[in-house]
C-alpha cells in the first residue's frame, strides 16, 4: 500500500519527512520563508506552522511569506509541525536544534551534531482527513525509515557512533498520537535502537519499530543483539533544570490563590467558542497576578499531558524545589 506523504524541504526533489533539520546558534538572526506547495485534495492544502521555541510562522495562501527574528536567550532541542487542524499527522514536522556553542553542559559530551539528532514518529498509510478520531499508526519510524508488520524488509536508519565517544543524542519524539519508550540494545559492534509505540504494533519483529545503533567498522546488515530489562530507566521525576525555577506561592499542594481540577478534550475546531459548548461553571475565569494551582486528571486517551510539573503523571510525591 503506497503511503500518503506531506512533505517539506528546501526544494520539491529534497522534501522529506521529517521535514528538514532547522539549526541555529543561540542569540542568532534567522529568517525562514514558507511557501506552501501544497495540491493534493485529499489533504488539507492551506497551512500553518509553529515552533516550539518561537512564534508561529503562518501561511493560508499558496505563496511565499518571509519569517525573521533572532533566536531567544535560549538553547536546546524543540519540534516545528503544521499547527492547521490534524494536518502535521500526514507529515509537516521537524525539528529545530539551537546550538550553545558555550553550553554549560559541554564536558558531559563529546560529539553533539545534526548526526545525532533521532526523530521518533507514527506513520499512517490514509490521509488524515480519512483516519477517523482516534486512528492506529501503520508503523513507527526512526529518522524517517522504518518497516511495517507482515511487508518485506526496507531499510533502516542508522546512527553511527565511535567506541569510546560520549554522544549527546536529541531524542524527539514527533508524534501525531502513540507515545513511545525508547530504549538501545546491549553496546556489542552494532545493536538496535528500539521505540514501542503505546498503540498500534508494539513488538519489534523483523526490525519493526526500530533503528540501528552501528559503531564504526561494524558489518552492515540487521544487528543479532536482543532487548534486555533497563536498569536504569529514564524517569520524568528525574528529569531537572539546570537552574532552578522558584514555584510561586505556598509550596504546598491546595495552597494556591485559585485550585483548577480540569479534564482534557481536543481542540474546538473555533467555529464556536468555549462558552458556547461547554455547561456553565466550565470556563474559568482568571485575575491577574493570582496564583494559580492546575490539577489535570487522566482518563482521555494520550492524558494526561505534560506540563513544568510539581507532581509528575503516576506519581504521588511533590516537589516545589526544582520541578
Amino acid at each position: 500500500m503506497a503511503s500518503i506523504d506531506l512533505l517539506a524541504g528546501k526544494t520539491a526533489e529534497s522534501a522529506s519527512f521529517p521535514g528538514p533539520l532547522i539549526t541555529v546558534n543561540r542569540n542568532a538572526h534567522f529568517k525562514l520563508n514558507v511557501i506552501d506547495s501544497l495540491t493534493d485534495n485529499s489533504m488539507l492544502k492551506a497551512t500553518s506552522i509553529v515552533s516550539f521555541a518561537f512564534l508561529p510562522l503562518s501561511t493560508t495562501l499558496a505563496l511565499a511569506m518571509g519569517y525573521s527574528n533572532q533566536v531567544p536567550d535560549q538553547a536546546g532541542t524543540f519540534w516545528y509541525h503544521s499547527h492547521y487542524s490534524t494536518q502535521y499527522c500526514d507529515g509537516l514536522r521537524g525539528v529545530f536544534v539551537i546550538y550553545d556553542p558555550h553550553d554549560p553542559q559541554k564536558h558531559l559530551y563529546d560529539v553533539d551534531n545534526d548526526d545525532i539528532v533521532i526523530t521518533l514518529a507514527d506513520w499512517y498509510h490514509v490521509p488524515a482527513l480519512e483516519a477517523g478520531p482516534l486512528p492506529t499508526s501503520n508503523t513507527t519510524l526512526i529518522n524517517g525509515k522504518g518497516r511495517y508488520a507482515g511487508r518485506p524488509s526496507s531499510p533502516l536508519a542508522v546512527i553511527s557512533v565511535v567506541k569510546g565517544q560520549r554522544y549527546r543524542f536529541r531524542l524527539v519524539s514527533v508524534s501525531c498520537d502513540p507515545n513511545f519508550v525508547f530504549s538501545i540494545d546491549g553496546h556489542t559492534m552494532a545493536s538496535w535502537i528500539a521505540t514501542s509505540p503505546t498503540i498500534g504494533t508494539t513488538t519489534f519483529d523483523g526490525g519493526v519499530n526500530s533503528a540501528i545503533l552501528r559503531y564504526r567498522d561494524a558489518p552492515n546488515g540487521d544487528p543479532n543483539t536482543t532487548q534486555t530489562p533497563n536498569s536504569n530507566r529514564l524517569l520524568e521525576t528525574n528529569l531537572h533544570p539546570l537552574a532552578d525555577p522558584a514555584v510561586s506561592g505556598v509550596p504546598t499542594p491546595g495552597a494556591a490563590d485559585v485550585d483548577l481540577n480540569l479534564a482534557c478534550h481536543r481542540i474546538l475546531s473555533g467555529a464556536k467558542t468555549a462558552q458556547d459548548l461547554l455547561p456553565p461553571g466550565s470556563v474559568c475565569t482568571l485575575s491577574r497576578n493570582k496564583v494559580v494551582e492546575v490539577s489535570i486528571p487522566g482518563g482521555t486517551v494520550g492524558a494526561p499531558h505534560a506540563f513544568s510539573v510539581i507532581r509528575s503523571a503516576g506519581n504521588s510525591t511533590y516537589n516545589f524545589a526544582n520541578p
